[in-house]
C-alpha cells in the first residue's frame, strides 16, 4: 500500500472535529526540523488534499513522521502506532522521490526517530490513565497491569 493510501486511511479514521484539529496542528510547529503548512493551504482542504499537502511539503518519511506527531498531540495514539507499524513494515513502499521518499524507488533510509515499543492502555468507567514517560537510557520489558 503507498504511503498517500496510508495517510488517506488514518485521517478517514477521524471525526469531523478531529480532523480539524489534526489540520491546525499541521499549520503550527510540531517538529523543529519541519516547516508547518501555511494554514490558508488547509482551511479548505478535505482529507484527500490534506494528504497531498502533507506529501507535497514533506516527502512520504517525514509526511508519515508529522502525521504520526499530530496524531499523538490529538491524542490518536493507537492510529499513530498502527501508521508508524505499518510504514515501517514496508506497507508505506516508497512511490515517488518526493522530498524525504527514497529516490529511484529504493528502500526508505531508517528513521531517524527511536522504534516505539508496542503498547496498550486503556481506562475504562471513567478512569483515568497517565501514561509513563522515560528519557534517556534503555527500557526494556515492561509490564504494567491495575485490576480494580
Amino acid at each position: 500500500m503507498s504511503v498517500r493510501k496510508l495517510l488517506l486511511e488514518v485521517l478517514e479514521d477521524l471525526l469531523q472535529e478531529d480532523f480539524k484539529t489534526f489540520k491546525w496542528h499541521l499549520g503550527d510547529v510540531v517538529l523543529k526540523d519541519l516547516e508547518p503548512i501555511p494554514k490558508s493551504r488547509l482551511e479548505a482542504a478535505d482529507r484527500t488534499d490534506t494528504v497531498g499537502r502533507i506529501l507535497e511539503s514533506y516527502g512520504e518519511k517525514d509526511g508519515v513522521r508529522i502525521t504520526v506527531e499530530v496524531l499523538k498531540l490529538i491524542r490518536y495514539c493507537h492510529s499513530a502506532e498502527k501508521l508508524m507499524n505499518t510504514y515501517k513494515a514496508g506497507g508505506g513502499a516508497a512511490s515517488s522521490s518526493a522530498p524525504g521518499g527514497a529516490p529511484g524507488g529504493a528502500a526508505p533510509a531508517a528513521p531517524s526517530a527511536p522504534a516505539v515499543a508496542p503498547s496498550t492502555m486503556t481506562a475504562q468507567d471513567q478512569g483515568v490513565l497517565f501514561a509513563p514517560l522515560f528519557a534517556g537510557g534503555t527500557v526494556g520489558t515492561m509490564n504494567v497491569t491495575i485490576n480494580k
